[in-house]
C-alpha cells in the first residue's frame, strides 16, 4: 500500500489493498511483491482500465530472491575441567544481492538468536553482508536463524568428534576399541550440549532480564531413549552394510518470538455480531495455511461460549484494520489474537450485563410488558434462557452458554465406544441413537437462543460492534551501541532427533525416521500446531538435502529457476517414521517445573484480563521453529560419511592419526553431487580405492 502511494502520489487511504486467503508464503511475499503490484498500478494509471499481472513459476523464480546463503567461521574455547565450552566467536558473512531488501533485519534477527539454547561465558557473533549481481535475497521462514544456528551446531558436532577421536587414539585396532569409540562419539555429542545449556536464571547474551520456564533439559532428556535406540540401530547395521550406511543427528533449539523491533508488536481487532447470530472478525493477519484463522476464532468462541460454526472472518483489507504491521515472524496469533480477546472481552461485558438484566425481568417481572416481549414474546425461549442462564444450586444469575453440554456430549462419545466394541449389540446402537437426538436437540435449541438474544440485543439498541488494540508490555530494542535489551515476548523449545540412510555409491538419501518434541505451551489448536510442526520440519529438511541454488558466474543470473533444476522436498522425501509430540510428551511426565510456568503464564492472563502478557492463552508459536530443528538432518547425513570413513579406517588404514579420521562435511544443502564429491574424497584418501568408483565397487565386492 504504502509503496504504490510513493509511486502515484496519493494518499495511503486511496490505496485499498484486499488479501485472500494464501496457499503458503514463508517470506518471499513480505518486500518483493511491490514491484509487481507497482507494475500493475503504474500501468493502470496509464491506461485507465483494471491490469493483472501474474507471474509464471520460471519468471516469479527469476526475479524473486530467496532466503539469504551464509558463511560461518568461529573460534572456540573449551575447558577440559568442567566439560563446556568456555568462549566461542561466531563470524557470519551473507549474499544480499543487487539490493538491501530485508537482509539488515535478516541479520539482526540471525545475530539475536546465533546461541541457541546454549551458555557460552564469553560470546560474540557478528555479521558481514555483501552486494552481488544476484538477485536480491529476502526473507525465509525463520529470517534467518537457521543459517546461524546451524554454524553454532556445526561447532558442537565438530569439537564432539575432535574430542571423541582424540580419547580414542587405539580406535581402529580391534573391533572392540572401535565400537566404544562408536558409541562414545554419539554419547559426547549429546552429553557435550547438555552441559551447555541454558537454564532458568541464565540470560541470553543480549538480554537484561533472566530467562524463566526454560525447557530444554527436560525435552533432551526425553528424546534421550530413541537417540541411543536409533544410534545403536546404526552401530549394527553399518558392521554389515559396505555401501549404505545410516547416520543419526539430534538438535536443541531455542527460538525466541519476536519482531525485534518493538514498534511492530502490536496488533488490532474487531468483532461484529449480527443480529442473525453470526460473527464477524476483522483482523489485520494473514491466513497463509498456518491455520490462524482458526485460532483466532476458537479464541472468540471459547470467550463468548458460542458454536464455533457461527464465527468467520472478514476479507483482510487495508482498511480495516488500518495500520497492521505484516503477518511474519510468528507473531500473528499472539498479536491479533491478544487484539480479538480483549474484544471479545468488551463484547461478553456488554452481553453480559445485558442477559443480567434480562434475567431479572424473567425472575422478578415476569408478566411485565418488558419481560413478556422479550425474545419477540417467544415463551418458550424466555423459559431456556432462564434455564440456561440460572445456576442450579443456588438459584442466582450465570451468563448463558450456547454450546451443547458436556454431559450430553460425552454421553454421545461413550455409545459411540460402546458400538464400536459390541457392533452387533441392538441395545448400543438404540443408546447411540437416543443420545444423538438429545445433542440435536440441543443444539438446535442453543443456537435458536443465541440467535434470538442477537436479535433482542439489536433490539435493546445494544453495542454490537467492538474494537480493541494490544500492545506487548516489557520489550524493547536491542540497542546498537551496548548490545543490550529484551526484544523478546517468549521462546519455544524443541529437539529433534533424525535417522537417515545414505547411499554411497549414488549419494542418494533415503530419509527413515524422525522425532520431534516441540514446547508449544497451552496449544490453541494441537491438530494445526502439529501440522506447523510437520511442516516447517520438512520444509527446513529440503533446505538441508536437496534445494540447492545455483548461479552463473558471470552474469549472476539463476540457474535453477525451474523444478527441473530446482529439487524441494516431495511426498517421497519424508520420513518413513515421523513422529511429533506437543511437550510433555506424556500426561505422567509432567513435571512441578512445568506445572509452575503453567501456572506463571495463567496468573499473567489473569492480570492483562484474559491477555497472556508473553502470548494468548498460554499457547506459543508453532509457525517458524520447528524449520531450524531440521538442521539434525543434515547432522544425520554427515554421521552416515562419518561412518563410512571409519569404516574404510578400519579396514585400510589403521594407521592414520586422529585428526585425518573427523569428516569434513560442512556445507548446506547435503544434495546427490555433494554427497558423491565427500564420498569421492573420502574413497580417495585409501590407496585400495582411490581414483575412481569402479575401482570402490570392485574393492566392496571383494570384501562380500
Amino acid at each position: 500500500q504504502s509503496s504504490i502511494a510513493k509511486l502515484l502520489k496519493v494518499p495511503s487511504s486511496k490505496v485499498v489493498i484486499r488479501v485472500i486467503r494464501l496457499g503458503g508464503g514463508f517470506g518471499g511475499k513480505t518486500v518483493q511483491s511491490w514491484t509487481t503490484a507497482a507494475a500493475a498500478a503504474s500501468a493502470s494509471r496509464f491506461f485507465k482500465r483494471q491490469i493483472r499481472i501474474a507471474l509464471d513459476r520460471n519468471t516469479d523464480m527469476t526475479i524473486t530472491g530467496g532466503r539469504h546463503p551464509y558463511r560461518g567461521d568461529y573460534k572456540v574455547a573449551y575447558d577440559k575441567d568442567s566439560e563446556k565450552i568456555s568462549a566461542l566467536r561466531l563470524n557470519y558473512q551473507c549474499r544480499a544481492g543487487y539490493s538491501q531488501d530485508c537482509t539488515l533485519i535478516v541479520g539482526a534477527v540471525a545475530l539475536a538468536n546465533s546461541f541457541n539454547c546454549y551458555n557460552f561465558p564469553s560470546y560474540i557473533s557478528d555479521l558481514e553482508a555483501y552486494y552481488t549481481n544476484t538477485v536480491s535475497n529476502t526473507a525465509f521462514r525463520s529470517f534467518g536463524v537457521i543459517q546461524a544456528q546451524f554454524v553454532t551446531e556445526a561447532v558442537f558436532e565438530n569439537l564432539a568428534d575432535h574430542l571423541t577421536v582424540e580419547n580414542n587414539p587405539q580406535r581402529y585396532q580391534s573391533e572392540k576399541n572401535f565400537c566404544a569409540y562408536e558409541r562414545e562419539i554419539y554419547e559426547r555429542r549429546f552429553n557435550l550440549r547438555e552441559k551447555n545449556f541454558l537454564v532458568n536464571g541464565d540470560k541470553a547474551p543480549y538480554a537484561t532480564q533472566p530467562l524463566q520456564h526454560v525447557h530444554t533439559t527436560r525435552i533432551w532428556e526425553d528424546c534421550w531413549p530413541t537417540y541411543k535406540a536409533w544410534f545403536e540401530e546404526a552401530i549394527a547395521f553399518n558392521k554389515t552394510s559396505l555401501t549404505k550406511k545410516i547416520g543419526v543427528g539430534i538438535m536443541p533449539m531455542l527460538y525466541a518470538i519476536s519482531y525485534n523491533i518493538p514498534s511492530l508488536m502490536q496488533g488490532e481487532a474487531s468483532i461484529g455480531i449480527k443480529t442473525d447470530g453470526s460473527v464477524i472478525l476483522i483482523v489485520g493477519c494473514v491466513d497463509m495455511g498456518q491455520g490462524i484463522y482458526t485460532k483466532i476464532m476458537q479464541l472468540v468462541a471459547q470467550k463468548l461460549k458460542i458454536p464455533f460454526s457461527f464465527i468467520d472472518t472478514a476479507e483482510l483489507s487495508t482498511n480495516s484494520p488500518p495500520n497492521q504491521a505484516s503477518t511474519g515472524a510468528s507473531t500473528g496469533t499472539d498479536l491479533n489474537g491478544a487484539a480479538l480477546v480483549k474484544a471479545a472481552t468488551c463484547a461478553f461485558g456488554e452481553i453480559n450485563s445485558k442477559c443480567q438484566e434480562y434475567w431479572t425481568l424473567l425472575k422478578d417481572e415476569p408478566q411485565s410488558p418488558e419481560a413478556s416481549s422479550l425474545f419477540l414474546g417467544n415463551a418458550d425461549m424466555q423459559k431456556l434462557f432462564l434455564q440456561i442462564s440460572t445456576r442450579k444450586r443456588s438459584g442466582c444469575y450465570k451468563y448463558p452458554s450456547f454450546w451443547v453440554s458436556r454431559k450430553v456430549a460425552t454421553a454421545v462419545r461413550k455409545c459411540e465406544q460402546l458400538c464400536k466394541e459390541n457392533p452387533a449389540s441392538e441395545e448400543c446402537k438404540e443408546n447411540l441413537k437416543k443420545a444423538l437426538e438429545a445433542y440435536e436437540k440441543m443444539k438446535t435449541e442453543r443456537n435458536e437462543m443465541w440467535r434470538q438474544l442477537c436479535a433482542q440485543l439489536q433490539s435493546s439498541r445494544t453495542q454490537l460492534l467492538f474494537s480493541a488494540h494490544s500492545n506487548v508490555e516489557g520489550v524493547t530494542e536491542i540497542n546498537p551501541q551496548t548490545g543490550r535489551g529484551d526484544p523478546d515476548m517468549y521462546q519455544t523449545y524443541a529437539v529433534a532427533v533424525s535417522q537417515v540412510e545414505v547411499d554411497m555409491l549414488t549419494g542418494e538419501t533415503n530419509f527413515l525416521k524422525a522425532k520431534l518434541i516441540f514446547d508449544a505451551g497451552e496449544s490453541l489448536n494441537p491438530a494445526i500446531d502439529i501440522g506447523q510442526v510437520e511442516g516447517a520440519f520438512i520444509q527446513g529438511c529440503g533446505m538441508m538435502s536437496s534445494e540447492e541454488v545455483d548461479y552463473d558466474e558471470t552474469t549472476g543470473f539463476n540457474i535453477t529457476n525451474t523444478t527441473w533444476e530446482y529439487k524441494p522436498f516431495f511426498t517421497k522425501s519424508i520420513p518413513c517414521e515421523f513422529s511429533v509430540d506437543m511437550f510433555p510428551s506424556e500426561e505422567n511426565k509432567v513435571d512441578e517445573d512445568f506445572k509452575r510456568a503453567m501456572e506463571y503464564r495463567k496468573r499473567q492472563r489473569e492480570k492483562a484480563h484474559g491477555v497472556d502478557a508473553k502470548g494468548v492463552m498460554s499457547s506459543k508459536s508453532t509457525g517458524e521453529p520447528p524449520v531450524v530443528i531440521s538442521i539434525s538432518m543434515f547432522q544425520a547425513i554427515r554421521d552416515a560419511l562419518r561412518s563410512h570413513q571409519d569404516y574404510l579406517y578400519r579396514k585400510f588404514s589403521p594407521e592414520k592419526t586422529p585428526q585425518e579420521a573427523v569428516i569434513d562435511f560442512r556445507e548446506a544443502p547435503a544434495s546427490v553431487a555433494r554427497i558423491q564429491h565427500a564420498v569421492h574424497r573420502i574413497n580417495s584418501s585409501h590407496n585400495a580405492c582411490a581414483n575412481s568408483t569402479p575401482n570402490f565397487i570392485s574393492l566392496l565386492s571383494s570384501l562380500n
